[in-house]
């Protein structure tokens, strides 16, 4: 069914934007820590690394990525849209329970939505770059 934008249906749409976007950033940011090893801490060498950790994520789309490779010995990223967040995230958001929207909306979600996985991979993005300091 073809169904034209007027104002109200707009304005139905964005107040209900930042509520998904601030729910899918608050199930994403554990996800991210754990999948991609930040770690809590005042140790100097772990803020270090997670400084670097998300330097290389956010390298070229490197959170994008099953494995980062290795730019020292040349070795690509490889593992395109292979990440285990890419599961979780759907799992977590969508999936959770039979009246989860995943499941209520099937055949709206098989297969995933690209746009889902944008916002997933969005918020991801936000969340690596709140690392970016190291805490």
């Amino acid at each position: 069914m073809e169904m034209g934008f007027n104002g109200k249906i707009i304005q139905m749409i964005t107040q209900r934007t930042s509520h998904l976007t601030s729910e899918v950033k608050a199930k994403v940011r554990p996800l991210v820590e754990n999948i991609y090893g930040f770690e809590s801490t005042n140790r100097e060498s772990i803020k270090c690394r997670n400084r670097k950790r998300a330097r290389q994520l956010k390298d070229k789309f490197g959170l994008c990525y099953r494995d980062l490779g290795d730019k020292k010995n040349n070795v690509p990223h490889s593992g395109l849209f292979r990440s285990r967040l890419n599961q979780q995230a759907a799992n977590l958001l969508l999936y959770r329970n039979k009246k989860d929207e995943g499941i209520v909306f099937k055949k709206f979600f098989s297969p995933f939505p690209m746009p889902a996985l944008a916002l997933v991979y969005t918020a991801a993005k936000c969340c690596i770059d709140e690392w970016s300091d190291g805490e």
